[in-house]
């Protein structure tokens, strides 16, 4: 990789311009800075399609997705598969694909194939009706809680966290996105975590991970939660 020590193309994902259309600014940044650091970001941009392969396949020994590695800081809500390297992936990772796989999948395709005909049965003869808070969020929750095993919560409440969980992606250009982020995601993995603990059996992917974890210690327990969290 030709590391670029200074960005020589303006980057701001935030930008209008970026937003409307990426794909000029993305491709400046592969012809002349396809290794560069951001400042505001603080993180290495890497845009060339084989450095990025690279990158995500190679060994954790150069590449890591666990800041601690670097001493930073990690607020304990966002310790899930996503941020975590091996050794302490590999337990919890294998918890949910082995569960994922254990799931009759063509079955819930079904189940919200006629959750989807039935709502638009319903909207159909309407002049008019809101896509996304009528048909696409409702049909976003209900499938994957029916994968999880779970009841799902009221919409609304979902959309509300899950959109601040989302904003708070872009925290490193506004950090005024950061604390609500990080409460909603406590506040989600407070949900999950009552998945978790509640008695009886559980059915779905959480109760399969439910019974290959039983016992695990603290530390697996934690990172098996927020992983749900991310999932659901």
């Amino acid at each position: 990789m030709a590391v670029t020590p200074t960005c020589p193309v303006r980057y701001d994902p935030l930008d209008e311009a970026t937003l409307t259309d990426p794909y000029p600014v993305l491709a400046a940044l592969r012809a002349h800075a396809p290794l560069v650091w951001h400042d505001d970001m603080e993180c290495w941009l890497v845009t060339g399609y084989d450095d990025c392969v690279r990158v995500l396949r190679d060994d954790h020994e150069s590449f890591a997705r666990d800041p601690r590695r670097l001493g930073r800081a990690v607020p304990e809500a966002s310790l899930s598969v996503q941020v975590l390297d091996p050794p302490h992936q590999a337990a919890v990772r294998s918890a949910f694909m082995t569960s994922l796989h254990a799931q009759d999948l063509p079955a819930l395709q079904e189940r919200a194939r006629r959750d989807i005909a039935a709502r638009l049965e319903v909207l159909a003869p309407q002049p008019a009706w809101d896509v996304v808070r009528e048909l696409a969020q409702p049909v976003a929750l209900d499938p994957i809680a029916d994968l999880l095993g779970v009841t799902p919560p009221p919409l609304s409440a979902w959309v509300q966290v899950s959109d601040t969980i989302m904003r708070s992606m872009d925290g490193g250009l506004n950090p005024d996105l950061v604390e609500p982020g990080r409460l909603a995601r406590e506040k989600l993995s407070e949900l999950v975590a009552s998945w978790f603990t509640a008695t009886g059996s559980p059915a779905g992917l959480l109760g399969n991970v439910r019974a290959r974890t039983a016992g695990a210690g603290p530390e697996l327990a934690r990172y098996v939660v927020h992983t749900a969290r991310v999932m659901f």
